[in-house]
């Protein structure tokens, strides 16, 4: 499926009141990833203990950055999940509140922030997780702001890149919700 095409299924999901999940992530990863990678199991998985699929034990990482180990990846995607919801439901709430348009600016572009500085820093997939991350940004800022300021298929900038570095490298997501401000503010 086509990049646009599944942006345009994540969308047709209801995106204003849905709790978004790790289970998602795995279901977008699967469709954009089913006709393209080596092994077919490779696509919707995240890596890990497996046996009937061995090649999923496997550690990642981009240049000198290591994601979290193949044995911790689905506790940790799970954790994550727990955590996006208290974080949706909160904001959620502080944007029902919330009358400045710059206050709902700032707290959808931190759920932004942390939704894709976490996949980043796990990197659950064996491939594919800067894309996923977009993908789940794009949907948090289209769920509160109905913008979606990212192209799918290549990093929108270097400052992007830093950013996703630091997240991945520290856990840090203030660059990363530093940025998506700045791109924000200017789309």
């Amino acid at each position: 499926m086509a990049a646009s095409g599944i942006f345009d299924f994540i969308v047709r999901q209801s995106p204003k009141r849905y709790i978004l999940n790790h289970g998602d992530l795995k279901s977008w990863h699967l469709k954009l990833f089913a006709d393209v990678v080596p092994i077919h199991y490779y696509a919707g998985n995240y890596r890990g203990p497996s046996k009937a699929h061995p090649c999923l034990n496997t550690d990642v990482a981009v240049g000198p950055n290591r994601g979290a180990p193949a044995s911790q990846v689905e506790s940790e995607m799970r954790k994550f999940s727990e955590d996006l919801e208290a974080h949706i439901r909160a904001t959620d709430e502080f944007i029902d509140r919330s009358r400045s348009p710059k206050d709902r600016l700032k707290a959808a572009v931190q759920l932004a922030a942390f939704v894709g500085g976490s996949i980043i820093k796990i990197h659950p997939f064996l491939n594919g997780n800067g894309r996923i991350a977009r993908f789940a940004m794009n949907f948090i800022l289209h769920r509160y702001l109905d913008k979606t300021p990212f192209f799918i298929h290549r990093p929108p900038h270097a400052d992007y890149e830093g950013a996703s570095e630091i997240a991945m490298i520290e856990g840090n997501f203030i660059p990363l919700y530093q940025y998506l401000l700045t791109i924000m503010a200017t789309s």
